[in-house]
């Protein structure tokens, strides 16, 4: 677990629950469009969704943890958002943009909780609590669906 000050100083301040609830369609606009970079590697697999155990494989705190429950909760939102956008490849977009800031990340040999701040960054986690929990809810979207952080053995899952 860690201290207040350390978490505030990698995850910003947490936004409420009531934050979470107000959330709607026009505030995730500014975090895709901040996520929308690259054009994806049409010969990626798109890869399969994680097991229970991700967050435990991947040491992330219980801060992380919450905070990508959090953002969990409107997930279905980023859903609707990516089948009103558009083309379908505008998720496949930001899930590599993703996958590629995360395999640089790791490369550096970062602790866990370090590389779910810059990815919150990366994602566009500054600024109003409102903003954060958009920008939270399009990283679990991507924590679920995409490589960021490791998936857990299989062999240890079936076991």
């Amino acid at each position: 677990m860690l201290d207040d000050a350390r978490a505030l100083s990698l995850y910003g301040p947490v936004p409420t629950q009531q934050i979470a609830s107000g959330l709607s369609l026009e505030d995730l606009k500014p975090v895709i469009d901040v996520l929308e970079r690259r054009e994806p590697d049409p010969n990626d697999p798109l890869p399969s969704p994680p097991s229970a155990e991700k967050l435990e494989k991947n040491a992330l705190s219980a801060e992380a943890a919450d905070l990508l429950r959090l953002g969990r909760r409107k997930v279905r939102l980023v859903e609707t958002y990516f089948k009103k956008a558009g083309p379908v490849e505008l998720g496949e977009k930001i899930a590599e943009a993703f996958r590629d800031h995360y395999d640089k990340l790791a490369s550096m040999e970062l602790e866990a909780d370090q590389i779910f701040s810059y990815l919150q960054k990366f994602a566009g986690v500054t600024g109003e609590p409102k903003r954060q929990v958009a920008a939270m809810a399009v990283m679990a979207y991507f924590f679920d669906r995409c490589d960021i952080f490791e998936d857990p053995d299989t062999e240890a899952v079936a076991s």
